[in-house]
């Protein structure tokens, strides 16, 4: 399905639900719509402008009716694409509603359809823009083509009248016919041999059994040397002496092959969409399957000038492709009845049917004859004169469970458009179909997830509560856990939501394995799955399958569209009897332990009344820090980073501590989220920025040459559209130094929206600030985005320098990100470095920087000034443990 960007849509409609319904099932169906509702002839008229993409419009309102607008709508012009929504419009309405112009209609009832519909009225349109400039380009083309064949490519030719000796051939020849006028001159009746074979016969009665007395037109075909066919138009007149006799036969022979292509694009196009609106009509109006195979293969017979429409259906029990409707076919025609195999080895059909089913794409055969193969069915549509086959899948859910097939007797008769266009059908078709399943499903689905098949939350909550009842004596535990997936918007975001969806079958089909069944495990929100463990002694038991069954499904790496990608899940638990009596408030108190495991480093926690005393605790905290805040009760304290290549300091990254009066130094990853959390973060992020710039002044002020101090950005100052502006102000301020300051941005930061990334970073880094981009290798960054990105170096995250000399795939992963950023021109940091055997690694793998506390703790500003002074006795390269 072709993407639609947002679009400009005007609500015709007296009731403001209504409206909003239409809107909501636009949004479902992925389109995206900035849209204005009306109910009046005046609001209307004043609303109607060539740029509305859409109008949908209720039949009839008190003030207005749709018909009317769409008058008003046709009269001006505007080819906007207009749909009719109504509660009762009847099928002579709506008929009238197509002939004055309505691209579609549907019952509000059905207003699921409308984003399909939608969809498909807006390539309708486009395809008929299409066709209008196409009309446009072919009458210049023609023209011009007019005008070249006027001077130069046209053949003139003078044959002597009596006795029809070419006399003279213009220079044409050679290039139309593709063979040399001095053949031509040695053999005289080159020209006609080269004729094809089909029109050869009534060419030569043209040519050798007319008279003169008026002119001669003929159009026919020639075959060039190697093989290609042009068409030729041949105009002949007669030529008379001063007594009126015919001496002479002058002719132009004309390259047509262009426009004869172009008027079969026009007539396949013209009757493509004939078959295509027919087709859809009939997917509007019907609701029995059957029935819609049946007008399929009518329409396309009728409408579409195929042969032959034939619907096969899969039946799985003998694994073939069952006739079930056909059109251009006697009743007891064989090929109406023949089913065929999908068994492996059984050759019942040659390709095209089975392969369509299985490869679910459009199979083509242009030349059924030249098949050296071919069981009874291909012998058949060749008998009648056949030549050229289309099987299309007809699809539910990406499966194929039917295929349409469609017979021309012209060989070659399936181009690329046409292809394109009954893809597009059978697409259509499938949707419909789709619809059909669904509402068949109705019930299944209302308690169970259609992605993973999985039980939903409803339904897991009603389990719940009857394994509850059936174990309220015992003494043993029912564990309710909720699993989440960490970063599944990540995954989303940098794959798809097809590829977020292919993740979560994929863990689907992974826990099921592990649980051995899907009777107690489900699927209750968009990231998050449920597991019941039924008859546990205490919480060890529920860690123990926890651990083993389901977060053990995430240590193997997915593969997601090719790309291999690890995902990690955290777990909430709660149980029973302990937690609670009841299933829904079992379900909640799961919930509250999964979102407190979210904010730690706990990859599960239980559910306990200690988390009623936690929360006053961080009302507490959070009192505390707003003080801190308020008080600046701040510092910074600076990490240098070492250059390998010179041993020498080269950065210090800013660090912000919390001096609380009465604790002391806070460690950050106790109050960082929780300034994130309250927003808080702005406020101290930009004291951060300012005060880094003034310790890298005061620096200066001491005779020192301080290298650029590192700051870095939370996601809350990025995505403030006045962020740039903080910067430059606080550069400014602190005495205009823009080669001071680096700041350092989290690569899943910078990925989060790329574009505006892009925009805000560019304007800094002109200005001479550099940026980092932090945590690389953690994120899902794209190749494209990364060389387009604003960045002077990468730092690899400490994960996998940690791990680097342990794991040769971790040093595969540093390895390749060096080699990465140094063809972008990037330099590179190690951050966490914390031993002599990983620093020297890095050093052999030509790194350009690094951090940790193998070099350096975070020191308080007088040490780094300290460590800035020695630096400045002492020599180049003598650090030493760099």
């Amino acid at each position: 399905m072709h993407a639609v960007s947002r679009l400009k849509v005007l609500v015709v409609e007296d009731n403001s639900s209504d409206a909003e319904l239409m809107v909501r099932a636009l949004k479902h169906a992925g389109i995206d719509s900035a849209w204005k509702r009306v109910d009046t002839e005046a609001d209307f008229t004043a609303e109607l402008s060539p740029d509305l993409d859409l109008i949908l419009s209720d039949y009839g309102m008190p003030q207005f009716s749709g018909l009317e607008a769409l008058r008003i709508v046709r009269s001006r012009g505007l080819d906007t694409v207009f749909i009719l929504v109504s509660g009762s419009i009847g099928e002579d309405m709506a008929v009238a509603a197509m002939h004055g112009g309505a691209d579609d209609y549907l019952l509000k009832d059905r207003i699921a359809r409308l984003g399909p519909a939608v969809m498909q009225a807006l390539r309708k349109r486009r395809l008929q823009q299409e066709n209008q400039r196409f009309l446009a380009s072919l009458k210049e083309s023609e023209e011009r083509f007019r005008q070249i064949t006027e001077n130069i490519r046209e053949v003139f030719w003078l044959a002597d009248a009596a006795s029809l000796e070419l006399l003279y051939v213009s220079p044409g020849y050679d290039l139309i016919w593709g063979r040399s006028r001095d053949e031509l001159r040695t053999c005289p009746g080159q020209w006609l041999e080269a004729v094809h074979a089909d029109d050869r016969d009534r060419v030569k009665q043209a040519v050798f059994n007319q008279h003169f007395p008026e002119a001669r037109d003929l159009q026919y075909r020639v075959v060039r040397p190697d093989g290609s066919v042009r068409w030729i138009h041949d105009r002949a007149f007669p030529v008379r002496d001063s007594s009126g006799n015919i001496y002479r036969v002058a002719g132009v022979a004309e390259d047509i092959t262009e426009q004869r292509q172009a008027e079969t694009k026009i007539h396949g196009l013209n009757r493509v969409y004939a078959m295509l609106s027919g087709i859809n009509n009939a997917i509007a109006r019907l609701t029995d399957r059957q029935r819609l195979y049946e007008e399929a293969c009518r329409i396309a017979v009728e409408h579409g000038d195929f042969g032959i429409a034939w619907i096969g259906q899969f039946n799985a029990e003998c694994m073939e492709i069952v006739p079930v409707a056909a059109a251009g076919l006697e009743l007891d025609s064989m090929l109406r009845h023949t089913a065929i195999s999908l068994r492996p080895g059984v050759t019942s059909e040659v390709n095209v049917v089975p392969r369509a089913f299985y490869e679910r794409r459009p199979v083509v055969d242009n030349d059924i004859a030249a098949s050296p193969q071919g069981g009874r069915r291909r012998q058949e549509a060749i008998r009648r004169g056949y030549r050229s086959v289309i099987t299309l899948p007809l699809m539910i859910a990406g499966n194929s469970v039917a295929t349409f097939s469609l017979f021309a007797k012209e060989p070659g008769f399936f181009d690329e458009v046409e292809i394109n266009l009954l893809t597009e059908l059978a697409a259509n078709i499938s949707f419909a179909l789709q619809s059909f399943a669904e509402r068949e499903k109705v019930e299944y689905l209302s308690y169970y997830d259609p992605l993973t098949g999985l039980p939903n939350r409803t339904l897991f909550i009603d389990r719940a509560q009857s394994q509850m009842r059936a174990r309220g004596g015992e003494q043993l535990f029912i564990a309710l856990v909720l699993l989440n997936i960490e970063r599944f918007r990540h995954i989303n975001e940098s794959f798809g939501r097809h590829g977020g969806d292919q993740l979560l079958k994929l863990v689907a089909q992974r826990l099921e394995s592990a649980l051995r069944g899907k009777e107690h495990l489900a699927r209750v929100g968009a990231d998050g799955f449920g597991f019941l463990i039924r008859g546990v002694r205490d919480s060890a038991g529920v860690v123990h399958a926890v651990e083993r069954q389901l977060l053990s499904c995430f240590e193997e790496p997915f593969t997601i569209n090719g790309a291999t990608v690890r995902v990690a899940a955290r777990a909430g638990i709660a149980l029973f009897p302990t937690d609670a009596a009841q299933a829904d408030v079992l379900f909640n108190n799961a919930e509250a332990a999964l979102k407190r495991a979210k904010t730690t480093s706990e990859r599960y926690l239980f559910y306990a009344a200690e988390m009623n005393s936690r929360a006053a605790q961080l009302l507490s905290f959070e009192t505390r820090l707003r003080t801190a805040v308020r008080e600046r009760q701040f510092v910074l304290h600076y990490q240098p980073k070492f250059e390998f290549a010179s041993g020498r300091i080269c950065g210090v990254e800013a660090l912000v501590r919390w001096q609380d009066p009465d604790k002391g130094l806070v460690p950050p990853g106790e109050f960082i989220p929780l300034l994130e959390e309250t927003g808080l973060i702005l406020e101290v992020g930009n004291w951060v920025l300012r005060q880094a710039l003034a310790d890298h002044r005061a620096l200066r002020d001491r005779g020192l040459t301080p290298p650029r101090i590192a700051v870095n950005v939370s996601a809350i100052q990025l995505r403030r559209k006045d962020f740039s502006d903080v910067v430059i102000d606080a550069v400014h301020e602190q005495g205009d130094d823009p080669e001071a300051l680096e700041l350092e941005i989290t690569e899943s930061l910078l990925m989060q929206d790329v574009k505006a990334s892009i925009g805000a970073l560019s304007v800094l880094r002109g200005m001479g600030i550099q940026i980092a981009m932090d945590d690389f290798g953690t994120g899902y960054s794209s190749l494209s985005y990364l060389a387009r990105l604003p960045i002077d170096s990468l730092k690899i995250d400490r994960s996998f320098i940690n791990a680097m000399n342990t794991s040769d795939q971790d040093m595969s992963i540093v390895s390749t990100i060096m080699a990465l950023a140094h063809a972008l021109d990037l330099r590179v940091v190690a951050e966490g470095v914390e031993t002599d055997d990983q620093a020297r690694s890095l050093r052999v793998l030509k790194c350009d920087e690094a951090q940790g506390y193998f070099f350096s703790r975070p020191i308080a500003f007088e040490g780094i000034t300290s460590m800035l002074e020695g630096q400045r006795a002492a020599p180049p390269n003598s650090v030493s443990s760099v």
